[in-house]
């Protein structure tokens, strides 16, 4: 039998409780050895960059802290976070999950899209590449309302034109950059994805700008958090860094 709204919600706060007890009693002990430990919950793309850049900070502070990566979607992020089995999630947030009641979100900075294609793509010799010269290109593109789908769907609306289908769907960035590199589909993804593997000349970078986009990279957390130091010290690099 399934449990209703409220006790749906009696069986999460005893989880949050649970984790919360278990999670002091850790850190108790860690503390009388001298040790700390940051949990992190993060989407694959915060890796690129981000979160390498505040952990070499933080890690300047907090050499011996024990540092637990949890990467995963966001809805999957979401729910760790409010069963307490990650201290904070870092991603752009999904307003299904990241705007329920509990949670509090923190912008930390913007990230346009970029179209990537392969190096030897015929687009990358045009002058200058309009919307329309993309219409009919293949595309590799994510699921359907993902903030990056939507980004890539407004682009063409907002200028008249029908958005493409995608002729490969793929929810990975890492898996789209390496069927990008071996054909002449074209791609969508943030501006860090993009800068990173062209760096290693997988793909190049089309000249072509976006709308607005839709959310910034954010920092999300519970509600009513636990003090913990460990914790607030990395918020605080994440802050200086990007505030």
């Amino acid at each position: 039998m399934q449990p209703n709204v409220i006790g749906a919600a009696v069986i999460e706060r005893a989880r949050l409780i649970v984790n919360e007890l278990k999670n002091a009693e850790q850190e108790a002990q860690l503390l009388r050895e001298g040790k700390t430990e940051l949990r992190l919950g993060v989407t694959p793309m915060m890796m690129l960059d981000a979160v390498p850049r505040a952990l070499q900070q933080f890690a300047d502070r907090h050499p011996d802290t024990r540092v637990f990566i949890n990467e995963g979607s966001v809805p999957t992020l979401c729910s760790a976070l409010r069963s307490g089995s990650v201290d904070i999630v870092l991603s752009r947030p999904d307003p299904l999950f990241s705007s329920a009641p509990g949670l509090d979100l923190q912008p930390l900075f913007n990230e346009d899209p970029c179209v990537m294609a392969c190096p030897s793509h015929p687009l990358l010799s045009k002058k200058r590449v309009r919307w329309e010269d993309l219409v009919h290109e293949k595309w590799i593109l994510p699921p359907l309302q993902t903030f990056t789908w939507q980004n890539f769907a407004q682009a063409f609306i907002i200028r008249g034109l029908l958005p493409p289908e995608a002729h490969y769907e793929c929810a990975s960035f890492h898996s789209s950059v390496r069927l990008a590199s071996r054909t002449s589909a074209l791609m969508v993804a943030p501006m860090s994805v993009g800068a990173h593997y062209e760096s290693l000349r997988l793909v190049k970078r089309l000249d072509l700008s976006f709308p607005g986009v839709l959310a910034p990279i954010s920092l999300i957390q519970r509600s009513e958090r636990p003090n913990v130091p460990v914790v607030n010290d990395f918020i605080e690099t994440l802050l200086t860094i990007f505030n």
